[in-house]
């Protein structure tokens, strides 16, 4: 079992923080990071996510996925095309509601997230993964980038942002 920690962070650091907190600490075993798309502080505000082992491996379940979870993930995930409002939920979801009710899981369990739920059932829009490979001394260049280089129209902007940086 993994139990997590929220550290809440500038996007301008979240790289150098993520490399610095995975070189200190050995018993994290996995992280990940999630950067605020609302308008109005475009990746100014970013999340950090780190997982360490539960020295009682006992009660270890079965892979699942994440039931209810995922099926409202989907509600709210979607909610955010062309939805600032909806953009600032989910932040707050992530970054507010959910250091507040940390739970233990599996990392099967963590990487087990359906596809159901980003599918957008709309035949006449498409979304589009774009996947960068940023090292993190360079990614305080990639937010500022993002920041000038995309435009804030909500049909256009990030819906998500999950980081991983390979050390």
């Amino acid at each position: 079992m993994l139990a997590p920690t929220f550290e809440a962070v500038s996007g301008l650091d979240i790289g150098s923080l993520f490399a610095q907190r995975l070189a200190a600490d050995p018993s994290i075993v996995m992280a990940y990071g999630r950067m605020d798309v609302a308008l109005d502080r475009f990746f100014d505000r970013a999340l950090l996510i780190t997982y360490r082992a539960v020295p009682d491996e006992r009660q270890h379940p079965p892979a699942s996925g994440s039931g209810f979870i995922s099926r409202a993930s989907r509600y709210v995930f979607r909610a955010q095309v062309e939805s600032d409002r909806a953009k600032r939920f989910r932040w707050w979801t992530e970054a507010g509601l959910g250091p507040l009710l940390p739970s233990n899981a599996t990392r099967n369990t963590l990487m087990n997230e359906p596809v159901i739920t980003l599918d957008d059932r709309d035949s006449f829009r498409t979304d589009i993964l774009h996947e960068y490979f940023i090292g993190p001394a360079r990614f305080p260049e990639f937010v500022k980038a993002c920041q000038e280089v995309i435009h804030f129209d909500p049909t256009l902007v990030l819906r998500t942002f999950d980081l991983t940086f390979d050390l």
